[in-house]
C-alpha cells in the first residue's frame, strides 16, 4: 500500500495546486453571479419586482459570462495544440524503440498535460455555470408566471 499512498499524495498536491489557481479564476469572474444567487438563497418571501430585477441582473451578468467562456474554450484549445507540439518535437528529439519515444515525450510534456487540463477545467466550469445561470432564471421565469395565474385568476374570480 506504500505505492498507492504515495501516488495518491502526489495526486493531492498537484491537485492543491491547481484547485486554488482554477478557483481564484472563476471567483473573479463568478463572484458577481454567485452574490445575486446568494441573495436569492437568503430570500424567503421575494416580491415579483425582486424576481424581475434577479431576472435582468442574472441576464446581464450571464451575458458578460458567456464571453470568458469562450474565451476559455479557445485557452484551453491553445493548451491542447502547444501540449501536441511540444510532444511532437519530444518525441522527434528521442531515440530507441517508440514506446521508448513515447513514453520519454509524454515525460517531457507533463507541464503541459498538466496546463491543458486546468484550462479544460475552467472552460468546464464556466460551461457548467452558465448553464446553470440560465436554470436559474428559467425557474426565476417559472415562479414569476405561475405568481401572475395566480393573481389573475384570484381578480376573475372576485369579479
Amino acid at each position: 500500500m506504500g505505492d498507492i499512498t504515495e501516488a495518491l499524495k502526489s495526486v493531492e498536491e498537484v491537485y492543491g495546486g491547481t484547485k486554488q489557481f482554477i478557483d481564484e479564476i472563476i471567483s473573479r469572474y463568478c463572484s458577481p453571479i454567485d452574490e445575486v444567487i446568494a441573495s436569492l438563497e437568503n430570500s424567503f418571501e421575494l416580491s415579483n419586482e425582486d424576481i424581475r430585477k434577479a431576472i435582468v441582473d442574472l441576464s446581464l451578468k450571464s451575458y458578460r459570462l458567456s464571453d470568458i467562456k469562450e474565451r476559455s474554450a479557445l485557452k484551453a484549445e491553445c493548451a491542447e495544440t502547444l501540449r501536441k507540439m511540444s510532444y511532437a518535437t519530444a518525441f522527434n528529439l528521442s531515440t530507441g524503440a517508440v514506446a521508448v519515444r513515447e513514453n520519454e515525450a509524454t515525460n517531457a510534456i507533463s507541464e503541459q498535460l498538466l496546463a491543458e487540463k486546468v484550462y479544460d477545467s475552467l472552460s468546464s466550469t464556466f460551461k457548467t455555470k452558465l448553464d446553470e445561470v440560465h436554470r436559474v432564471v428559467d425557474a426565476l421565469k417559472s415562479v414569476l408566471v405561475s405568481r401572475i395565474s395566480e393573481e389573475k385568476l384570484a381578480v376573475t374570480q372576485t369579479i
